[in-house]
């Protein structure tokens, strides 16, 4: 059985395969999330509505991990076989958009490992992409960029500022112009789930080549918090936790506001389909959420990806029609003030500019 720990180690990891090295690892791998998940799903339909909100926000988790990790095997995508990435993205559809969207992420993380392992530095992995579908470029960047972000810390056991100057034109050199920054934000979603001593010297390193930089790292960091494992398991408050964790391990304010906004981001993708599960973290922690800005930035920030992935789909149109229970007072207002009204005004305002921008990743820092 594969350690709850192991599995949601973050997205991009994979400890188990390389300690065993073999297909069977990763077949081994999806089974455990696959029963993993299905306990989670178990043990909510069995609990009542606010303590099962716990055990459905795990199994959301697992469902995401599930297929960006077996993301390959999912599409049946043979170890050597010639498949375009255009017949890979449509099978990939074929799962349905919530599904559809994490394993494109898989996609792309799979295909830049693969070209970082085979030899010499790879070029224009994702920057020509003729063809390829609109929905498709944020997902697959934001996997590539994890693979990218993986192998440069596993490479480098504290990489400097020359290091990260000559990372990052690599990285830009495979990605759509605009989607450069991509990189830093999946460098701190990596450091802080695999090696989160190294945020310290990542975040000077960074500062010195651009401050800007340095918050895309503290957004991937936000995110890799909402994976960590000890916010994974369903016990009440992990999600309160990682919000005091996002607030605290930053050195500044800008660090903080973007570890925040990146675990919104986190939680609101995740449980998109369950706005329920948000709201119960706004019942929770009320008017006691830190930088409620940098938050609310987050949550549209994840709904604007979710827009471009999926359309305005059922999910999306379930999710801003969602109203909390009125008979708890203050929940109503907060979720108006943090999550309905930062998102209707993204999408009618932010959204049509990021389109006509092509680039999305203006959303992966809170200025």
């Amino acid at each position: 059985m594969v350690d709850l720990s192991a599995a949601m180690i973050g997205l991009g990891a994979r400890p188990l395969e390389r300690a065993l090295g073999t297909d069977v690892s990763r077949q081994a791998t999806g089974a455990a999330l696959r029963l993993l998940r299905q306990s989670a799903e178990l043990a909510r339909a069995a609990l009542p509505a606010e303590p099962g909100l716990d055990w459905l926000e795990l199994a959301n988790k697992l469902e995401a991990f599930e297929h960006f990790q077996q993301a390959p095997a999912l599409i049946g995508l043979a170890p050597a076989a010639e498949v375009s990435l255009a017949e890979q993205l449509r099978r990939a559809d074929s799962f349905g958009a919530y599904r559809s969207i994490w394993t494109v992420e898989g996609l792309g993380y799979a295909l830049a490992d693969r070209a970082l392992a085979a030899g010499p530095p790879p070029r224009r992995l994702l920057a020509d992409g003729a063809g390829l579908p609109a929905a498709a470029v944020v997902p697959l960047h934001t996997g590539a960029a994890l693979a990218f972000a993986e192998r440069l810390l596993a490479a480098d056991s504290a990489p400097s500022a020359a290091a990260l100057e000559r990372w990052l034109p690599l990285w830009e050199s495979n990605a759509r112009p605009g989607y450069g920054d991509v990189a830093a934000d999946a460098l701190g979603l990596v450091a802080r789930n695999l090696y989160p001593w190294r945020l310290p010297e990542l975040d000077a390193a960074l500062r010195t080549l651009d401050p800007a930089l340095a918050d895309l790292l503290w957004h991937g960091a936000g995110r890799g918090l909402y994976f960590a494992p000890v916010h994974a398991l369903p016990w009440s408050g992990a999600a309160e936790r990682a919000l005091d964790r996002a607030w605290d391990e930053p050195a500044d304010e800008a660090g903080r506001r973007n570890a925040t906004a990146g675990l919104a981001w986190a939680l609101t993708l995740v449980n998109v389909r369950h706005p329920e599960v948000l709201a119960d973290l706004l019942r929770r922690r009320g008017r006691e959420i830190r930088a409620p800005e940098a938050f609310a930035h987050g949550v549209a920030s994840a709904v604007l990806v979710w827009r471009d992935a999926a359309g305005r789909d059922p999910h999306l149109d379930a999710f801003l029609a969602y109203r909390p229970d009125g008979a708890r007072p203050a929940l109503p207002a907060l979720w108006h003030e943090l999550v309905l009204a930062p998102c209707e005004t993204a999408l009618r305002e932010t959204y049509p500019r990021l389109r006509q921008s092509g680039s999305f990743a203006a959303l992966f820092r809170c200025a």
